[in-house]
């Protein structure tokens, strides 16, 4: 049924006339819900965007001024940050 009609479990108290914020609160609208999730992805995107840059152009350049070397450590310290940023991920997800 319709959020707003209060047929739902937490939504009873706005039929019984009691204050929604006292004890229960009704569920957001749907397109508010599908507004939050969008704004949640964009700030996860603006947050870990500028580290995944900053690893890419510093690993470009490490490779090409240290080609011998780098060309093994590299896709072990890219595996390590996807790793850190998965982990961060997964704990703001969680809570």
């Amino acid at each position: 049924m319709h959020w707003r009609r209060g047929t739902e479990s937490g939504c009873r108290a706005r039929r019984t006339g009691v204050q929604a914020g006292a004890t229960q609160r009704c569920p957001p609208p749907p397109n508010q819900r599908q507004c939050v999730a969008a704004m949640s992805m964009a700030v996860f995107t603006l947050g870990t965007f500028p580290m995944l840059w900053l690893v890419g152009y510093l690993g470009g350049w490490v490779q090409r001024r240290w080609s011998k070397w780098a060309r093994p450590v590299l896709p072990a310290i890219a595996l390590l940050n996807a790793i850190v940023l998965g982990g961060m991920a997964w704990n703001w997800i969680a809570t």
